[in-house]
């Protein structure tokens, strides 16, 4: 199974049009709670900036793509 930073790496890669430092971080810390199990960490942007509601529309992101990820395990063939 894929690591949050394999997955993070993979969404990200060079055809990905960018996005923000504050996104991708966002991305990344939900897909390291849902996919690794680690703490989900609190926004480290005031509420209500640009760089908050970036990072919190980069989570949304990350949980598409955890949720992906348990779709692909769930209804892939048994060995």
């Amino acid at each position: 199974m894929e690591t949050a930073q394999q997955m993070y790496d993979r969404a990200f890669g060079p055809a990905r049009e960018m996005r923000s430092g504050a996104y991708k971080l966002g991305v990344l810390h939900l897909l390291q709670s849902r996919v690794d199990g680690l703490t989900l960490l609190p926004c480290p942007y005031d509420a209500g900036t640009a760089m908050a509601d970036a990072y919190l529309s980069g989570q949304a992101e990350g949980g598409s793509l955890a949720e992906q990820l348990v779709t692909c395990v769930v209804d892939s063939p048994k060995n």
